[in-house]
């Protein structure tokens, strides 16, 4: 009789104890045990009674095997079945299927008792909206994916992983997906090849950018309602590297935790439907300015103070107009968290310009301008001029007076951008009686080896802790 010990029954896994037993055969009579023709151990008693409790399940291939004692001759024959164990997990250890996967989370993917040096690969459909563009991890590896292989290794020649010759592998990577909406189902499969056979797989949801439905503008003093949504079920189940992007949430202004009227009257916390969204409402600051609206995730609820080296901004920076309408004025501003994704300059024609950094995949971020203090529902004349001449559009203020303008150079030959002129004078107007403060705006594009203007350096994804590479696109113009 062959017994796991673990499982008290004749199957286990490999590397299990296993407990060899015989009777019935000659006393004091040498022999010894046999796993599938392989001498296990040696036999012997007085009594005719042998018992070895020492050994372990072999690494073999999962399947039936014979198990035989031979003694004086004489043999007896068991089966024993050793069964394929195998996993994917999250760096807790915790069964990763179910749970929200921040991009940068840690997976590992287990399997023991495959064929020897079995060749594998894994599909994980969240690679296909990564810089790779593939869901499979042999291939993402051939490009420069940072993968730990223990127990097998990844064959260059062939381009696959390849399991020990014990028929053992232990897969570690970080999730690298981009750009895709919370709640999205991926799916991670290890495979046996050529036949692509599953052997083990398991479904995670990806985390993207919150979204918020903010108003062009509000009146200072007066209630502010957002509709949020991409945030997180309360109560899901979450990777480890997950922890900061689940609530309670809270929302700054210019850094200052603001206090609901809902959900919750007086609290400076909220936490996610089952659905993943909120309505939130709250009291706007007493003055005309541009504010920067964040929000957190993962906020002490007492306070609304920020959990250091846990939470995570869901969105930062985004443009929060208060404005009160004028008669005669109006403000102009490029917004503070749009502004960092250029270079460093005053943007005036007195000035060092500002430098847009053209992205080698062929994106040219774009800067956003905060108009408020004008007078309500008011046109205001954009004008960009160039060494080409000049190029106008029109931005319409809402009923405090407040209005949005975007701007990005185009990135291909025209009116706005021939070569060799890549400079762009901005200015706005508005009938002759209106008074414009901040009016006048100077741009120099530059080609950039990379584009890493901070906050959007690209650390390589690993875990991807900037918007550029968690979300391919600026996080901040997608929450608006």
């Amino acid at each position: 009789m062959a017994t796991d010990t673990s499982t008290s029954a004749s199957n286990g896994f490999s590397a299990d104890p296993l407990m060899y037993q015989a009777w019935g055969f000659a006393a004091s009579t040498p022999g010894g045990v046999y796993f599938d023709g392989v001498a296990q151990a040696e036999l012997s008693d007085a009594n005719g009674y042998f018992l070895d409790a020492s050994s372990a399940v072999p690494y073999l291939p999962a399947g039936a095997y014979n198990v035989f004692a031979e003694v004086g001759g004489y043999t007896a024959t068991t089966t024993f079945t050793i069964v394929l164990f195998d996993g994917i997990f999250d760096s807790g250890a915790s069964p990763l299927s179910g749970e929200f996967a921040v991009a940068g989370s840690q997976v590992e993917v287990y399997a023991q008792s495959l064929a020897a040096m079995q060749p594998l690969d894994v599909i994980d459909t969240g690679l296909l909206s990564s810089a790779y563009a593939t869901s499979s991890l042999d291939v993402a590896i051939a490009e420069g994916l940072p993968v730990s292989i223990s127990g097998g290794h990844y064959n260059a020649v062939t381009g696959t992983i390849q399991a020990a010759s014990v028929g053992y592998v232990d897969i570690h990577y970080h999730l690298p997906y981009a750009g895709v909406a919370t709640g999205t189902s991926e799916s991670i499969t290890l495979v046996t090849l050529p036949s692509a056979t599953s052997v083990v797989s398991a479904t995670y949801y990806a985390v993207g950018p919150a979204v918020t439905s903010l108003a062009t503008s509000y009146s200072p003093t007066g209630t502010v309602s957002l509709s949020i949504s991409g945030l997180i079920p309360n109560g899901s189940a979450i990777t480890p590297q997950t922890a900061g992007y689940v609530g309670p949430f809270g929302i700054q202004l210019n850094g200052v935790p603001v206090t609901f009227s809902s959900p919750l009257a007086g609290a400076n916390y909220f936490y996610s439907t089952a659905a993943g969204t909120a309505s939130v409402a709250f009291a706007n600051i007493a003055t005309s300015a541009v504010e920067t609206l964040d929000l957190w995730g993962d906020v002490h609820t007492s306070s609304g103070a920020i959990h250091l080296g846990v939470s995570q901004t869901l969105y930062e920076n985004l443009d929060f107009i208060s404005s009160t309408p004028s008669v005669s004025s109006g403000t102009v501003a490029p917004n503070s968290g749009e502004i960092s994704q250029i270079g460093a300059g005053s943007g005036t024609t007195s000035a060092s310009p500002w430098v847009f950094y053209a992205d080698p995949a062929g994106l040219i971020y774009s800067v956003v301008f905060d108009l408020y203090d004008f007078p309500a529902n008011t046109a205001v004349t954009v004008t960009v001029w160039t060494s080409a001449g000049a190029s106008t559009s029109t931005v319409t203020t809402d009923a405090n007076g407040g209005g949005l303008y975007a701007f990005a150079p185009p990135d291909t030959a025209g009116v706005i951008s021939p070569p060799g002129s890549p400079e762009y004078l901005l200015t706005f107007s508005a009938g002759s009686s209106i008074t414009i403060t901040g009016g006048t705006y100077y741009w120099e594009l530059e080609t950039a080896v990379a584009f890493n203007a901070a906050p959007f350096a690209d650390t390589g994804g690993v875990p991807a802790l900037d918007y550029a590479t968690y979300f391919l696109t600026d996080a901040r113009v997608g929450g608006m």
